[in-house]
């Protein structure tokens, strides 16, 4: 069954006949006579005869539809079903099957055909073009394994000469129009492809026992001709990426021994092909369309930290991945926010949320998420920076005002830049209580010793510990400012809305707080450690580290 292009109330059936109903099915009304090969000898027999197996209305014009049946016919008629030609090709004998005609999506003239003969012991592929209405036809399976019979054939809607085909043992993909045929199984099992789909960019199969199986985004095989362009470093250009949040599931996932299909990843999809091996890291830039920084990544590997055991399962957790810089194709996915903020994780097991997903849960706090509108991205390798222009789109399910989406980002972005410079000061007290440690080694007498210990024990309270959720901190600390920001990011950042007055006010006074942290920690370098340099250098010991000033307060307005 299939429906027509032009009119989706228009529902047509194949038996030996076409058949059609407008109605919901309450009444059909025959257009064909039988369409199956007739054989004379069978005419008044009560022998099974053959059976209408693809209908392929044409999406170019109207009345053209082209149908293939399992005894070896194709049939054409240019005029709603009022007449009909056989254009069976020649060398398709009986009961031949047709699995499939395509009818393409530019040309009213030019349709594909799949014809399995493995019931006829014949394994060789067999797919026929014709340009022509079926006057000619052309057998295209050049590049196919020669023992791999097709069962299906599909065109994709976009691109023009772009050819799929399903065999027995897989996928493949022609560039040319048929032309020449390549493997696009890559890590999909050997398996029958009893069908192929083109829906939103994405190719769709479905095989014999080995379930569905998506292949995300095609749009890089729309713009390869497949035998050139191998020679030079490239950026795809990406299809249009969807503002939709990560996980809408407040739950933990399934377990891995249920089944469950995978979605397709979260976010801008972008591929880029690399023809030899860079000597130098390369990067991947997302920019706005005023040319500023949104994200950027690279393919040197990033810092290891400790970390505590979490709380949850392994299979859970997002661990993130440099860019590759291999010879070849890759695909890497932008999650449509900005860089994550500058902030501490304390070595607790609770960290990650129970809102999971396997394999994509990251560690909190994320940067915001992007607004919709039109972004950059950069590919840099060796010197060079490759542009592809990417846009986002909204999530049709928000009605979220727009100027509301910017207040939101406006106060997650002064959050972030605020655990920035949070994080600064509390890595400049672990960078001088490193030194105090050593100086506390000496004899407890030592006055050198004693002075060390009296500052470690102010530089620790300033630095803080972490705080579990609920609790009120010790102390105003580093580590205190840190845990409040990070709640009031997840806050904010928990859904599309305008930020409350209270999540202003609350950004107001962990602001105030940060910055009476980083007068005590100046004051604590200018009096404390510069009288412990003192007497170290009247003790010829090497000096504190010289400690770097934290650029003025952090503006607290709105």
């Amino acid at each position: 069954m299939v429906f027509s292009p032009q009119d989706p109330h228009l529902l047509y059936l194949g038996t030996q006949f076409l058949l059609k109903t407008s109605d919901g099915g309450t009444s059909w009304e025959t257009v064909s006579e039988d369409l199956t090969r007739v054989r004379p000898d069978e005419k008044d027999s009560k022998q099974a005869r053959g059976t209408i197996l693809t209908i392929a209305p044409s999406e170019v014009k109207e009345g053209v539809m082209w149908v293939g049946t399992d005894d070896g016919n194709i049939q054409l008629t240019k005029d709603e079903g009022k007449s009909w030609q056989n254009v069976t090709p020649p060398n398709v004998s009986e009961w031949s099957t047709v699995n499939i005609v395509e009818a393409s999506h530019f040309d009213a003239g030019t349709a594909y055909a799949a014809v399995n003969r493995n019931n006829h012991d014949d394994l060789h592929p067999h797919i026929f073009r014709t340009r022509n209405f079926g006057q000619t036809w052309q057998e295209t399976v050049i590049g196919i394994r020669e023992r791999d019979f097709v069962r299906t054939v599909r065109e994709d809607p976009v691109r023009k000469g772009l050819l799929y085909a399903g065999t027995e043992m897989g996928v493949y993909v022609s560039f040319d129009d048929g032309e020449h045929w390549q493997s696009l199984r890559l890590n999909m099992p050997v398996v029958a492809i009893h069908d192929l789909a083109i829906e939103q960019d994405d190719l769709i199969a479905a095989t014999y026992g080995r379930a569905f199986w998506i292949l995300d985004d095609v749009t890089p095989l729309r713009q390869l001709d497949g035998r050139s362009g191998t020679a030079r470093a490239r950026l795809f250009a990406p299809r249009t990426a969807i503002r939709v949040r990560r996980d809408v599931n407040q739950d933990t996932p399934l377990p891995p021994e249920v089944p469950a299909g995978k979605n397709p990843p979260g976010g801008a999809v972008l591929n880029y092909f690399l023809p030899t091996k860079p000597v130098t890291d390369i990067q991947l830039e997302i920019r706005d369309a005023d040319g500023r920084l949104v994200h950027s990544y690279s393919s040197a590997p990033p810092p290891k930290e400790p970390e505590a055991v979490p709380f949850v399962a392994e299979y859970w957790i997002a661990h993130p991945q440099p860019l590759s810089k291999e010879a070849g194709m890759h695909r890497f996915v932008w999650n449509l926010r900005y860089s994550d903020p500058r902030a501490m994780h304390p070595q607790s097991p609770y960290n990650y949320p129970i809102a999971a997903i396997v394999g994509s849960t990251p560690l909190p706090p994320q940067g915001p998420l992007v607004l919709p509108g039109k972004y950059e991205a950069r590919l840099i390798t060796e010197g060079q920076a490759i542009r592809q222009a990417l846009e986002v789109k909204m999530d049709l399910r928000v009605a979220t005002a727009r100027n509301e989406l910017q207040s939101s980002l406006e106060l997650q972005l002064k959050i972030s830049a605020l655990l920035g410079k949070n994080f600064d000061g509390y890595q400049q007290t672990k960078e001088l209580r490193a030194r105090l440690a050593e100086l506390m080694r000496r004899p407890k007498e030592d006055p050198v010793a004693v002075a060390a210990s009296a500052l470690d024990a102010k530089v620790a309270a300033l630095a803080g510990e972490a705080t579990a959720i609920l609790e009120t901190p010790k102390t105003a600390s580093f580590m205190a400012v840190n845990d409040t920001l990070t709640a009031l990011m997840a806050l904010v950042d928990g859904a599309d809305f305008a930020p409350s007055e209270e999540s202003f006010a609350a950004y107001r006074r962990i602001c105030k707080g940060l910055n009476e942290a980083l007068v005590a920690w100046q004051e604590l370098k200018n009096k404390d450690a510069a009288a412990l340099n003192t007497l170290l250098g009247k003790s010829n010991l090497t000096e504190l580290p010289s400690v770097s000033d934290l650029a003025g307060d952090a503006a607290c307005g709105n």
